[in-house]
């Protein structure tokens, strides 16, 4: 197979951007950001070493299914999108727009595969996905989290968006279904700051084909432990559902002008309470830190603040954002700052 840098396999050769996927993290996060790099400014990329560092390297499932969604919505030439490859070349050769339905056929993360969508917003079309896989497994965020933090910060600034959970869907089984609808924007900067003291927060339990006080264990655990590290009583909510079976819980906290999360997912032997604490924890730890967003909202934030300009602060500077920072160097030839500020780091552009 012949990719955009080499002969004439993909339209616009000249100005594709080249990516090497073993740098940063190594993982998945690098082709996600360019695919929504790619639908936005409209310039096709070729990526090398995909996921080289990973124990099983190159395209996976999930990949595949993120590649094969953004192709559709751009119209896309793709080159190298199979099981294993370590190459891939992505043209797209219109704004992203429409409607698609994709099913993805396992338990791949749904929030991932919408990741790049997210991004794509910025080029101004209205995009509507329904999508089936998995809503809530590991080392992903879960819909919840999305909906709640990301696309919440984001509609600060200006996006009109939907994530609706039709289905629950749980690894390994999958099976789950969502809708994602949203309208292009222009947001001004998104400088995302937070009010010096919170301002309330919740306690969300989802738990499927479970009883309903393993729900009630988690929500309670967690409530007790904000309660009793951030001083603030949390609002507490419970979700059943008979959709295969799995349980997570997402904290949250009002930092005005910003939201903080923290989620946990559930897995056979972990105790209610375990989960719900881990959530707590997560949610506390970025509480009392002073930041503005969450270290998971910091990868996500960063590509908007790269074509939009912004700031705002972690506590951490994750390998996920050294790397979007990297992909948005190369799409765009603009520097992203990472600087120490007290305890915390400054992210702007």
């Amino acid at each position: 197979m012949r990719f955009a840098h080499e002969a004439d396999s993909m339209p616009g050769e000249d100005q594709s951007v080249e990516l090497d996927g073993s740098l940063g993290e190594g993982g998945g996060q690098m082709l996600r950001t360019a695919l929504g790099l790619s639908a936005v400014l409209g310039k096709p990329f070729f990526m090398k070493n995909i996921r080289a560092g990973r124990d099983r390297p190159g395209l996976q499932n999930q990949h595949l299914k993120a590649v094969e969604l953004m192709q559709k919505l751009t119209d896309a030439e793709v080159a190298g999108n199979a099981i294993g490859s370590m190459e891939l070349a992505f043209a797209p050769s219109r704004r992203p727009q429409g409607s698609v339905a994709l099913d993805a056929g396992t338990a791949a993360s749904l929030t991932l595969m919408i990741q790049p969508v997210i991004i794509a917003t910025l080029a101004g079309g209205d995009m509507a996905v329904d999508l089936k896989g998995g809503t809530d497994v590991p080392m992903a965020p879960t819909c919840d989290y999305v909906k709640a933090v990301e696309l919440g910060i984001l509609s600060k600034f200006g996006l009109v968006a939907s994530l609706d959970v039709v289905r629950r869907g749980y690894y390994p089984r999958g099976g789950g279904r969502v809708r994602f609808w949203t309208k292009g924007w222009s947001p001004p900067p998104l400088h995302v700051r937070r009010a010096e003291e919170l301002r309330g927060a919740s306690v969300t339990a989802v738990a499927c084909s479970l009883p309903r006080h393993v729900a009630e264990r988690e929500v309670n655990s967690a409530a007790q432990l904000i309660a009793s590290e951030l001083g603030i009583k949390p609002e507490i909510f419970i979700s059943l559902c008979s959709d295969g079976v799995g349980t997570t819980v997402l904290a949250l906290a009002d930092a005005g002008a910003s939201l903080l999360g923290g989620d946990s997912l559930g897995e056979r032997g972990k105790p209610a309470e375990v989960v719900g604490k881990e959530a707590a924890a997560s949610l506390i730890a970025e509480a009392k830190s002073g930041a503005s967003v969450d270290v998971h909202m910091g990868d996500m934030l960063l590509p908007f603040i790269a074509l939009r300009g912004g700031s705002f602060t972690v506590r951490e500077q994750t390998a996920h954002m050294i790397s979007n920072a990297y992909v948005v160097r190369q799409f765009t030839g603009r520097e992203v700052k990472f600087e120490r500020e007290g305890t915390l780091w400054r992210v702007s552009a």
